[in-house]
């Protein structure tokens, strides 16, 4: 899809969580199945380089590229910006831009079981 509007997640950090805590688990789910490329604990952004995610016959296809970004967002990271980016070439030498919906959704259900609010009350 190339909607930008639906191309970004926003998970609500839970309570008391400390910023090296959320940081470390932020790169543990991201670093699970994906190479981290860039890195900033100080501004709360970590970004994969392009990936080819798709396989066909055994063999990446490199007409298809995905690449993952993950932003804290305010001085006290309250909550968590994911970004799923897809680029593919039909033809010719000019990537089509977008965003894997798939990916995105994935990362974004390990991410807010992992950091995000727990939904309803406590018993």
């Amino acid at each position: 899809s190339t909607s930008d509007t639906r191309s970004t997640r926003l998970i609500d950090l839970r309570d008391g969580l400390t910023k090296p805590l959320a940081w470390r688990t932020a790169l543990e789910v991201l670093g699970a199945e994906h190479t981290i490329d860039v890195r900033d604990e100080a501004a709360g952004f970590a970004m994969t380089p392009w990936e080819a995610t798709v396989v066909r016959d055994g063999v990446p296809d490199v007409r298809y590229r995905t690449r993952i970004t993950l932003r804290f967002l305010g001085e006290d990271w309250k909550q968590l910006q994911v970004r799923a980016d897809a680029n593919w070439r039909a033809r010719g030498d000019e990537w089509d831009v977008g965003f894997d919906q798939a990916l995105l959704e994935k990362l974004t259900s390990e991410l807010q079981s992992r950091l995000g609010k727990r939904s309803g009350a406590a018993p």
